[in-house]
């Protein structure tokens, strides 16, 4: 019996404890660092700009 199968047949595990033991796709991951890295940027430009009217 394979590990995978031995929990679906676990009484205990709801099906939320399932979703968050399930691996996670590699596309959902590639997409997070994506969004992660286009927020950093509009956040550093937002932030330099703002300084920049400040500071005239």
């Amino acid at each position: 019996m394979h590990p995978r199968e031995e929990d679906e047949d676990d009484p205990t595990l709801t099906e939320e404890l399932r979703t968050v033991m399930r691996p996670r796709s590699g596309r959902l991951l590639v997409l997070l660092v994506l969004m992660a890295l286009v927020l950093g940027a509009l956040v550093l430009v937002a932030s330099r700009t703002v300084l920049a009217g400040l500071w005239r």
